[in-house]
């Protein structure tokens, strides 16, 4: 629509042509001759597409159709077209003399489109005469497009969803039997002045790693939001496992010979730890007990939603673990290492879910199996969708890929952002322009696949091929030791005037590890800057070292850090200057004590190729899309 007023409609009348496995529904315009998708659309129920003559004969499309002819339908002037809702209420006018318009002599042909709607239409009136349902009845097209939208949309709550329920009562049914059959409450009379509270049903649809829709899930979940702090619950901290400590797990498992990768899912996790408060809930919608509607719910479970039910399945999975061998690591508690005569295991645990790395295949069998002792699971394939993410695992090629393309379809479609068309990095003015726009909820959903699988979708800079492949062969050598790039723009925030600092960390050929943050302070020179960035990087590659020694897989000293300011390698590497840098916070200085323990080394790289420019500058097409290839990511 062109841009206008506010106030003006924002709709365009258009013709349901087909659907899209993505975004609903396929749609011809025909006043302005295009095609395209959209998923917000108002059917007019029961009107046709056609106009009727006055003895009931279909006359042609009322609308043009997106055919491929160069002879245009023209309207049969022997016909008089009438409206029937007005036929019995209109008045006879008088006349007025037409001109007829010139018309071709060449013989017209009806289009495709005609004739396979009048097809379909005399099939229809056969149907109709033999009493068939489907077609007597008006509302079997709308009928059809609520299937459609009901098994694709998830309502936002219990009286949404039983507007479809045949699509949606089986998995609460489902659901509400697994919860009896396992306990997890009990009916009692509500004790007075105690604070009850609600239940709620929870919808999602799951898809597989197309993105294809495989499964309708109902759940119940508490509105732990209406619980009483210091009287319904005390702790609520449950940690997860850090994606970067996956990703140098499967890091490991590329590179050394002989290790095998697996993932596990718990079946109703929370479901295993016990309510260890009094807590109240009132009974589902569209599953009270008949005669027993006044009684509540007495928790002897810690069911989904209720603030305390993370820490409770934490600590009783902490300690099922322990009980089988596995020892938590200090860099990342969620981090879990057993050893055996068959090998070492490692896991890694976020809430449910389980992925973890074996040294031999004896091993992983023995791990799986201690756990698959403890609880019911689920094994998860080497390509499935886990934690966001869908990972490929290929131990013949030794080649471990992951990837969020079906979380961001799902992400384009939320935001109507399908139908936009593939845009290169902002040049500084757009982003200047940009400064004080809303933009924060798409940006929140983007960063989960940032923070997951993509570091590229961050800020990026220029570098030539011939030092990418430099790189490349550099990090091809390094294995699973760590190396890092760090970077920093220079105050190009313009309100507050701070710098952001870069890094990127790879291991066995990927990368493991990235990072795009504003910094603390603000900067007074371009070299501050670049060694704040330093600062923090050495931070994360002590923490990797750490965590690798944890693994039993110490790695040599001292961990690389790429840098391209001489200024800041300078200023790390001992105390000049120092009328230059008193103001610094002394914790910035944490770099210049690593590298006189031996601990870090700076060397230098040019800017076009430090990878971490990636994640602090923008970047012409053309670089941007060489880094990426350097990182390792594709398509």
């Amino acid at each position: 629509m062109p841009a206008g007023p506010k106030l003006d409609p924002r709709t365009v009348k258009a013709v349901m042509v087909g659907y899209n496995k993505t975004a609903g529904y396929q749609l011809w315009e025909a006043s302005a001759r295009r095609l395209f998708f959209s998923r917000d659309v108002v059917f007019e129920e029961g009107v046709g597409h056609w106009s009727r003559t006055t003895t009931g004969g279909v006359l042609e499309d009322a609308v043009e159709a997106p055919i491929n002819s160069h002879a245009p339908v023209v309207p049969n002037p022997d016909v008089i077209v009438t409206d029937e809702t007005d036929a019995g209420r209109s008045t006879p006018k008088p006349e007025s003399a037409v001109v007829q318009p010139r018309r071709s002599g060449r013989t017209r042909n009806p289009s495709k489109a005609l004739q396979d709607s009048l097809a379909s239409q005399a099939e229809d009136a056969a149907a109709r005469d033999a009493g068939e349902d489907w077609a007597t009845s008006t509302k079997q097209p709308a009928r059809a497009v609520s299937a459609f939208t009901a098994s694709t949309i998830v309502p936002k709550n219990y009286q949404e969803a039983m507007k479809h329920p045949e699509v949606w009562m089986a998995p609460m049914e489902k659901e509400y039997t697994m919860l009896i059959g396992r306990e997890v409450w009990v009916l009692v009379d509500p004790p007075i002045s105690v604070n009850v509270v609600d239940s709620k049903w929870v919808y999602a649809i799951k898809h597989d790693t197309e993105g294809e829709v495989i499964k309708w899930k109902a759940r119940l979940v508490a509105k732990g939001f209406q619980q009483i702090a210091g009287v319904d619950f005390f702790e609520t901290y449950a940690g997860v496992v850090h994606y970067e400590s996956l990703r140098m797990l499967w890091a490991i498992c590329v590179n050394e010979p002989g290790w095998v990768m697996w993932a596990m899912d718990v079946v109703s996790a929370y479901l295993n730890s016990e309510m260890k408060e009094t807590v109240y809930m009132r009974q589902p919608e569209g599953f009270v007990v008949p005669g027993q509607e006044g009684k509540v719910c007495l928790m002897k479970k810690s069911l989904y939603g209720f603030m305390q039910s993370g820490r409770n399945w934490a600590e009783h999975l902490n300690a099922s673990l322990g009980a089988l061998g596995w020892v938590r690591s200090r860099a990342d508690p969620a981090i879990r290492i057993r050893s055996s005569d068959t090998g070492t295991s490692i896991i890694g645990v976020y809430t449910d879910d389980i992925d973890g790395i074996s040294s031999s295949t004896a091993a992983a069998e023995e791990a799986q199996a201690g756990i698959c002792s403890a609880y019911d699971v689920t094994d998860v394939p080497r390509t499935a969708t886990s934690l966001g993410m869908t990972i490929e695992y290929d131990p013949e090629a030794g080649i471990i890929s992951i990837s969020s393309k079906p979380y961001l379809q799902r992400v384009l479609e939320r935001y109507g952002a399908q139908v936009f068309a593939t845009k290169e990095p902002l040049t500084d003015a757009e982003r200047d322009f940009m400064a004080d726009k809303l933009y924060r909820e798409a940006v929140g959903s983007i960063q989960h696949a940032a923070n997951v699988t993509c570091p590229d979708f961050t800020n990026p800079h220029p570098e030539h091929w011939k030092a990418v492949q430099h790189l490349l062969a550099y990090i091809k050598g390094s294995g699973i030791k760590p190396v890092g790039w760090a970077d920093s723009d220079y105050a190009v925030d313009f309100a507050t005037h701070r710098s952001t600092s870069g890094e990127i960390f790879m291991m066995s050929g990927g990368p493991v590890s990235w990072s795009s943050k504003r910094q603390a302070t603000v900067a007074l020179s371009t070299v501050e800057a670049e060694y704040v960035a330093l600062t923090r990087s050495a931070k994360q590659a002590m923490w990797m070292y750490s965590f690798l020694v944890e693994l039993n897989m110490p790695q040599e000293h001292p961990a690389i850090l790429h840098c391209n300011n001489t200024g800041a390698e300078a200023l790390a590497r001992d105390a000049r200057g120092h009328a230059r840098v008193k103001h610094i916070d002394i914790r910035e200085h944490y770099i210049r004590e690593r590298i006189a323990d031996g601990d870090i080394q700076i060397q230098h790289v040019e800017s076009s190729a430090n990878l971490a420019d990636l994640s602090t500058k923008i970047l012409p097409r053309d670089s941007h899309l060489t880094l990426v290839c350097a990182l390792g990511l594709t398509e």
